[in-house]
């Protein structure tokens, strides 16, 4: 599952949204890859959006993939697209076909 949940659950407040959001989670069995992905140092806070108000710059982590297994994914991190404006920064996460493991095996298979 992906997309802006209007959650930061690292900065978690009790609202009926969120707490709504975060018992769908728990009830699919989801986690959130990003954490689960060491990152740049320009991202390491894990702010996917951000925003200046009244003159103070305010930023969150709103937008997720959320997976049952991160061992599917083989890399995951935030990603700023050159040319593009927007108050939100993408999640690029690259999905293996298997895990490591089953492409080994695989592989020695096939020698």
């Amino acid at each position: 599952m992906l997309g802006d949940l209007n959650v930061n659950f690292d900065n978690f407040e009790p609202t009926d949204h969120n707490t709504a959001i975060a018992l769908a989670m728990a009830s699919l069995g989801v986690d959130d890859m990003l954490s689960h992905f060491h990152q740049q140092c320009d991202h390491q806070d894990r702010q996917t959006w951000s925003m200046v108000h009244d003159g103070i710059p305010i930023a969150s982590q709103c937008d997720y993939i959320l997976a049952e297994d991160r061992r599917v994914f083989s890399l995951m991190g935030i990603w700023s697209p050159c040319g593009y404006d927007s108050d939100h920064k993408a999640i690029l996460g690259i999905i293996q076909a298997a895990t490591v493991q089953e492409h080994c095996n695989y592989l020695g298979g096939q020698k």
